[in-house]
């Protein structure tokens, strides 16, 4: 899936920063990562979530940000949990940890936290633990105009920061 990543930033001809290095499943190799290659930006988090009723959404903030389970219910008239490891892989061919924020099935949905916007890069995984990129977050607005997925953008972070 990691190459499906790519391809749409360049079909897209958006600018992007590609970094290839050693697997990176956690945000403190993360953090060291980013530190050694000198690679730009806030870490980024696409965080699959399940609804009661079986519809899958993926939120999409920043690295230092939880799910508000209650916000969440709020939201989507359901109670929501994390999506399991092997719910990711058979979804979009990702391996927990390094989810992408796009190349998924129309039929899931997109959470987007618009506090990525004020930020000047961003880095995500690019579907795989060795594959990261970095670029401007309105990149990710291009996107999302051009995919078939719901697509929410929420304007009050109602992200818990990570304790």
């Amino acid at each position: 899936m990691h190459l499906e990543t790519y391809e749409l930033l360049d079909r897209l001809n958006l600018k992007y920063q590609p970094y290839e290095h050693e697997p990176v499943l956690d945000y403190e190799t993360a953090a060291m990562v980013d530190e050694k290659y000198h690679i730009e930006g806030v870490e980024s988090k696409s965080l699959l979530m399940k609804t009661k009723s079986g519809k899958y959404y993926l939120l999409i903030t920043t690295s230092d940000q939880r799910m508000d389970r209650k916000y969440m219910k709020q939201l989507l008239g359901e109670k929501v949990s994390i999506a399991a490891p092997e719910e990711l892989m058979e979804l979009a061919g990702y391996e927990a940890g390094c989810a992408a924020p796009f190349c998924y099935p129309k039929e899931v949905g997109f959470l987007v936290d618009t506090y990525l916007f004020t930020l000047d890069k961003i880095i995500i995984s690019a579907g795989i633990s060795t594959q990261s990129a970095s670029f401007d977050p309105n990149i990710l607005k291009t996107v999302y105009e051009h995919v078939e997925n719901e697509v929410r953008y929420l304007d009050d972070v109602h992200v818990m920061p990570e304790v």
